[in-house]
């Protein structure tokens, strides 16, 4: 990353998290070959720090990601770019759970929905933390993901709707993905993608009181039911 250089950055309800090198807010001394950054959470007008890292001067790969603070923030690359997002909000998690129960329940013996956090390596610097896949047991040997998986699922919320529309979709359709679905919980819209034979993704939208019927799975989607009020 070259010195004084913004890194990519993502929104997070109210809030903003930044990652840019800290000596373009305050003098630091470098460690050889690494960037200090912080954390810079922007909440209803006022700067709260967060705590200082070290990023080398290059892309990331897997291997950094394993060096970062374990944290309620969730770390994940893009061609060597880090993702920085805190933890869901209430209407993400609730509509998480229910899909995670109806998957779990519906699809057939010698698959699996495994939920976050588990990593999906995609190459040695792209490296995702889908909110839900489903795989072939066979394909959960290791401690993360290093196989394509069958369905990747993401839930929408103010701080990912961009990165879960843009950058990580075309994540997914260049690691070949066969299915990726994006539920917004404040609209109760599915989009389904589909990957098409030319190798990129057709989208539906399904929205109440349809349903979505996946063939190859076996399920009925009511996105109105998953993303239900708790009250």
């Amino acid at each position: 990353m070259p010195a004084g250089a913004a890194a990519p950055l993502a929104s997070c309800g109210h809030s903003l998290i930044m990652v840019r090198p800290l000596r373009s807010w305050c003098n630091a001394t470098s460690l050889p070959g690494l960037d200090p950054v912080l954390l810079d959470t922007r909440r209803s007008g006022r700067t709260m720090w967060g705590m200082a890292m070290a990023l080398p001067r290059r892309p990331l790969t897997v291997e950094d990601l394993a060096e970062l603070p374990d944290d309620d923030h969730r770390y994940e690359l893009i061609d060597g770019s880090l993702l920085v997002t805190p933890a869901p909000g209430t209407a993400h998690q609730l509509a998480l759970g229910r899909l995670h129960t109806l998957l779990s329940t519906a699809i057939t013996e010698g698959l699996v929905a495994i939920l976050a956090p588990y990593d999906y390596v995609i190459t040695p610097t792209t490296v995702l933390e889908p909110d839900l896949m489903v795989v072939r047991a066979e394909q959960l040997g290791g401690d993360k993901l290093t196989s394509t998986p069958l369905l990747v699922v993401e839930i929408l919320s103010p701080s990912t709707r961009r990165t879960d529309l843009g950058s990580k979709r075309l994540a997914y359709q260049d690691a070949g993905v066969p299915a990726y679905w994006v539920l917004d919980p404040a609209t109760a819209a599915l989009t389904v993608h589909d990957l098409d034979t030319d190798g990129t993704y057709r989208a539906t939208i399904v929205t109440p009181p349809d349903s979505w019927v996946d063939s190859h799975l076996g399920v009925t989607i009511d996105p109105g039911v998953l993303c239900r009020p708790a009250i």
